[in-house]
């Protein structure tokens, strides 16, 4: 610590350099070169994918409310619920909230599905 005078002549104490003298700078690593860029993933010996249509059944199961309404799930499609007065309006509500739980799937997970099939299999793969 060294020590000062001010104006009105009261000495103060001052820290001098609070960091250490011996501190070390940090210094850059050096750049890493650039990788070459993986070449495109060849399509499959077998061609592109062709587009299939299908229906598929699900089972819902539907509850009756206290007020005569029926509350329903879908089991296989988690988060899939509807309602409907009736059980003839329970079979057509299902079949629209089951219709558009697989298109919001669908929208969600097409890309990742997409790329997953179209990248070449294990026993495909060049070394």
């Amino acid at each position: 610590m060294a020590t000062t005078k001010t104006k009105e002549g009261d000495s103060k104490a001052v820290l001098k350099d609070a960091m250490p003298s011996n501190r070390t700078e940090f210094v850059k690593p050096p750049k890493r070169p650039k990788r070459k860029p993986k070449p495109a993933a060849a399509p499959h010996a077998y061609g592109p994918p062709v587009v299939v249509e299908v229906q598929v059944t699900v089972k819902a199961l539907a509850f009756r409310e206290a007020d005569g309404r029926y509350s329903v799930v879908v089991p296989e499609l988690p988060g899939c619920i509807t309602m409907g007065d009736d059980i003839d309006h329970v079979r057509d509500m299902v079949a629209d909230a089951a219709g558009g739980w697989l298109d919001a799937q669908h929208d969600l997970l097409r890309d990742g599905a997409i790329r997953d099939v179209t990248e070449p299999l294990p026993s495909e793969a060049r070394g």
